[in-house]
């Protein structure tokens, strides 16, 4: 496993950090290494990035069909507390120009009710 530069593991919570390494086995398995691109920054609001409970994974270079494939497995050896998705690249107009707006990857989270009852226990409005 890899961190994209300026990417740490600091403020992930026990709960990703237990599922790293599932993820990690499953980019193995289909013959690629595992870098993680997002934590906890780059993200506002609501979001679970922001409370430590979601990783983005680096998938450029991976055959789409393939995406998808390893974002089941992943969700298959991480189970239903989690919530696993192949987000494609969003793109948009400006100034006559095609702007990336959000790369493809495969986003990795603990599952919302659950990973909001954590920060509302915590005392934490969201």
């Amino acid at each position: 496993m890899k961190l994209k530069d300026g990417i740490s593991l600091d403020g992930i919570r026990p709960e990703m950090t237990w599922a790293i390494p599932y993820v990690e086995n499953c980019f193995v398995e289909f013959g690629y290494d595992l870098e993680i691109t997002c934590t906890t920054g780059s993200h506002t609001g609501i979001d679970p990035h922001v409370y430590g409970f979601a990783i983005d994974c680096h998938t450029i270079g991976i055959p789409d069909d393939t995406q998808e494939r390893l974002a089941q497995n992943i969700q298959s050896a991480i189970g239903p507390n989690y919530f696993v998705q192949h987000e494609r690249r969003e793109t948009k107009i400006v100034n006559g120009k095609t702007v990336i707006t959000k790369e493809q990857h495969i986003h990795v989270q603990y599952r919302k009710d659950l990973w909001r009852a954590i920060v509302r226990s915590e005392g934490i409005q969201i």
